[in-house]
């Protein structure tokens, strides 16, 4: 390697049966959801008219999606943290995130994350919870992109317009929030300071 290159280091994780037996244990709800979903009658007759072909389809795009999420996180945490999370991790944690957020429905996908980005890689929480801001944050301006554009192609009311350039503008709310929630002298106050100080190491990185 050519002197003055930086070299990112990279976690070696092995993948330790308390590993497999997390995952086991997500398939193992997720098994458990299906024989609940398919004991009701509405939603047994619902799938009765569901073809093969469609299903295939449908799990090909959840895997697709699955898979960019996968990616995603791998580059989040490599450009903020400087690591780089297995691939193991890579093609298994999104799916399991989602099976977390059917299971506690608010957040339950972040929450899970979180503890498991700490207990895996020492990500502290306000580290993880960078991670994911920055992922909503990139969702929310594309979102409002792709509004733009259907309000333009469609002619839509002037509110649609407003709405999506917020979106597409949303970064700027969170450095603006930044600059405000420095400002704020609560360092002084034991519990409100640690909140602050660790919003502050959440918003940072983005």
């Amino acid at each position: 390697m050519t002197q003055g290159s930086e070299q990112i280091p990279s976690v070696q994780v092995r993948v330790k049966p308390i590993e497999l037996l997390k995952y086991g244990l997500g398939i193992v709800l997720l098994c458990g959801c299906v024989w609940w979903l398919a004991s009701s009658e509405e939603y047994v007759e619902l799938l009765k008219k569901v073809s093969l072909g469609d299903f295939a389809v449908s799990m090909l795009f959840a895997l697709a999606i699955f898979g960019l999420s996968g990616v995603q996180l791998f580059y989040l945490i490599d450009k903020i943290h400087q690591l780089r999370i297995s691939w193991f991790d890579v093609f298994f944690l999104p799916p399991t995130m989602s099976l977390w957020g059917l299971i506690i429905p608010f957040q339950g996908a972040t929450i899970y994350s979180l503890f498991l980005l700490k207990a895996k890689y020492s990500i502290s929480l306000s580290g993880g919870l960078a991670i994911s801001l920055f992922s909503y944050l990139i969702t929310i301006v594309l979102t409002g992109v792709i509004g733009i554009g259907v309000s333009w192609y469609h002619g839509l009311h002037v509110v649609a317009w407003l709405l999506s350039g917020v979106m597409a503008i949303a970064p700027l709310f969170c450095w603006f929030g930044e600059l405000f929630l420095e400002k704020l002298p609560l360092q002084s106050i034991a519990i409100v300071g640690k909140a602050q100080s660790f919003f502050l190491k959440a918003i940072s990185p983005i």
